[in-house]
């Protein structure tokens, strides 16, 4: 018989004997569990053969991203972006940043909070999430987020009137423009 916190499991025998290797108990409670195995005879004689803890999580460990972390589908005019998330769990194991579909360890964190300042920036998109996990391996991941460097400035092309000529007009007077725009990320 198996004992687990009060939930007792019977294993069949034959012929006296036990040839059972594994048992599966489900159904118990988030946390420590004392697992107890007993062996009785018919007349009533109980042995305790071993007794161990185990701890059962089936709980997500939470994750989500602190409001200083640079928001979805953002432009950033520098060359830098700051990803803050905060992390917690009873049996937190990691606590991870995929930037660019590469995982990484977060430069700095204290207590729950993990944070990186995303420095040198080339003029791109940049993808990331965060994720973490516990020691019974649950995993949880924040939204994913695009953000979008810019730090060119447009360029503009006047090509009438021309800008050499030194034309007088007068106060009322139309003038024809005709110019280009052009941008990088085309905003």
């Amino acid at each position: 018989r198996i004992d687990a916190n009060g939930t007792n499991t019977t294993i069949a025998t034959s012929n006296g004997w036990c040839n059972t290797t594994s048992v599966s108990l489900t159904n118990l409670a988030d946390g420590n569990r004392v697992i107890n195995v007993y062996a009785n005879d018919s007349y009533g004689n109980l042995a305790l053969n071993n007794s161990f803890v185990v701890t059962v999580d089936t709980t997500l460990p939470l994750i989500s991203f602190n409001p200083s972390t640079e928001t979805d589908s953002v432009y950033l005019n520098r060359n830098w972006a700051l990803v803050n998330v905060t992390s917690s769990d009873t049996n937190l194991d990691a606590t991870r940043l995929s930037w660019q579909n590469v995982n990484e360890t977060f430069d700095s964190n204290s207590g729950s909070n993990y944070w990186e300042n995303k420095t040198s920036l080339s003029d791109a998109n940049y993808t990331f999430f965060a994720w973490n996990n516990d020691s019974a391996n649950n995993r949880n991941f924040t939204s994913s987020r695009t953000i979008i460097i810019d730090t060119t400035k447009p360029t503009i092309n006047i090509t009438l009137p021309e800008v050499a000529s030194s034309k007088i007009y007068n106060n009322g007077t139309s003038i024809n423009l005709n110019f280009t725009i052009s941008d990088t990320n085309g905003a």
